[in-house]
Parts: structure tokens; sequence; C-alpha cells
């Protein structure tokens, strides 16, 4: 659905307190249509700063958020829209006024495996 390399920079407008993170946490929006339904698999990756993704409604509701996922740099957030429509991916820092490069991918989430088929006895 969406890659993007970009980078925060000082330039960038601050994000909102957010209960857990500092003040002062520059971010960046990305605003993508999704369909009801169905999951998806949003990764941010930053070799600079420790991640913080949030998931929002069109309103700025917070619906999902991850920040240093598994104890790593990385944020990670599964997410199924209950309604088709706009949302946003806020890309920030736990940290506030760290700047640096991240790369965001969205992607709809591989669907659970199969179970294989059992033979019938002949």
């Amino acid at each position: 659905v969406l890659r993007s390399a970009n980078k925060l920079n000082a330039k960038d407008k601050l994000d909102e307190d957010r209960p857990g993170l500092g003040a002062n946490r520059h971010m960046k929006t990305e605003e993508l249509k999704l369909s009801a339904g169905v999951t998806y698999s949003i990764e941010l990756i930053s070799f600079d700063f420790n991640s913080c993704l949030v998931v929002a409604d069109a309103k700025g509701n917070q619906l999902a958020e991850n920040h240093d996922a598994d104890g790593g740099r990385d944020a990670k957030v599964s997410f199924t829209p209950q309604t088709t429509g706009t949302y946003r991916i806020i890309v920030t820092t736990s940290l506030p006024n760290i700047v640096g490069s991240y790369t965001l991918n969205v992607r709809v989430a591989e669907a659970a495996a199969k179970e294989p088929e059992k033979k019938k006895a002949s």
C-alpha cells in the first residue's frame, strides 16, 4: 500500500502530548484510505531515533499506537479498520527534540497460513 523513505527534521510540526511520551517530539503524517475489515501491517523503521507510530482516524482520534516495538528502535502496529475511510499514520519519536531518517511501510497483512488438506485413506 505504501513504502515511504523520509526524514524528521527540526522544522516539522510538533506532535501533541501523548501519555507516556514527552513533549517537543517532531512528527510527519501520512493520510491513507484504508478498507474496512482488512488487516494492515504498519511498520516504522529508523536507525536514527526510537520510533513512535500512531494510527488515527480522519478527525485525529487515536486508534492504535506503538513505540520501540520488541524493545528495539522500530515501531509496529497491526490495524483493522472498522470502516472504510481516510486514516492518519503519524510518525514521531519516543523522545523530545530528536530528528533523523526513517522508512514507513504499510501493507496488507498476510493471510493466516492455511492448514494443509488431509489425504483420505484409500
